[in-house]
């Protein structure tokens, strides 16, 4: 697999060079793993999932296994960031949003 390669600055220490080469491996063999074991979740219509204050919403994955974690790839609206998770299965996970918001989220 060819390794994609930070950004680096100019005038980088051999040292901080030789960092950056291990970030740079290290991603490249975790990354294809992460994205292969998860999948993003988008409403009908492929515009986002979305959720009104303080109601439970039951999101279908298809990943056929209980998810491990998930989190938000992209918000529209205020407070996405204040979904919590109230149950998980291997066909379903339920979020609450503090505050109505439409989201994509990734689950893996």
């Amino acid at each position: 697999m060819a390794t994609t390669r930070l950004r680096r600055p100019a005038g980088l220490t051999e040292a901080l060079t030789r960092i950056c080469d291990a970030i740079d491996e290290a991603l490249a063999a975790l990354l294809p793993t992460v994205i292969a074991s998860g999948t993003e979740l988008r409403g009908t219509g492929g515009v986002g999932i979305t959720f009104a204050a303080g109601t439970p919403l039951q999101i279908a994955h298809k990943l056929g296994r209980v998810p491990q974690r998930w989190w938000v790839t992209r918000d529209f609206g205020a407070n996405a960031s204040s979904l919590r998770e109230t149950a998980r299965t291997d066909k379903f996970i339920t979020l609450v949003s503090g505050a109505a918001c439409t989201v994509y989220l990734w689950v893996g």
